[in-house]
């Protein structure tokens, strides 16, 4: 449902979950994420072939037409601003747990409280399917990110893994279900 908050921020607040025909927002909001969060990351290079509009667009039509991701899409005034990907964690030394697997917005959104209303709609989701954790992972040297998820109640576990080629360091963190209410 919609939210109403005084002063100009979060006015018309929605969260819905995905469907086949929303692919090709999630990646135009995907792939603009990433070319401003990660400019200072990872190499112009690798972000190029990682924002192929027409790529991702494919890949999530996949991802939706299988429906084993939970996929949410953020409206601000019925506009698509951010999109929220998860799944049961595939972490060989994770049980019972659920794992965001990606969470961006429109640039223009960051900052604004969109990412922390939505993650607490989305923590709450994980609890009500019964799980007791909550995984996440974050490039190694994104301040920024791994400071929004210590701010929503994520804790680093100190794990560490390498992807596309042993290029980008990921760091794990956690938010703990149990004793919370």
């Amino acid at each position: 449902g919609a939210c109403k908050r005084k002063g100009n921020d979060l006015m018309s607040f929605e969260i819905k979950r995905a469907c086949q025909s929303d692919a090709g927002i999630i990646a135009k909001i995907i792939c603009e994420s990433w070319k401003e969060a990660y400019k200072d990351i990872i190499s112009k290079e690798f972000i190029t072939q990682k924002t192929n509009i027409d790529e991702r667009t494919k890949l999530f039509e996949k991802i939706l037409y299988e429906n084993k991701q939970v996929i949410y899409l953020v409206f601000d005034n019925d506009k698509p601003c951010g999109v929220c990907t998860c799944d049961v964690s595939k972490d060989a030394d994770l049980t019972d747990t659920f794992e965001i697997i990606a969470i961006y917005f429109l640039p223009e959104y960051w900052n604004k409280g969109y990412g922390t209303k939505t993650m607490t709609y989305v923590i709450g989701q994980i609890k009500d399917k019964g799980y007791n954790r909550i995984s996440l992972w974050t490039l190694e040297n994104n301040e920024q990110a791994k400071h929004f998820y210590e701010k929503c109640g994520f804790v680093s576990d100190i794990i560490r893994k390498c992807d596309f080629d042993n290029s980008l360091n990921y760091e794990r963190f956690i938010y703990n279900l149990k004793n919370k209410r």
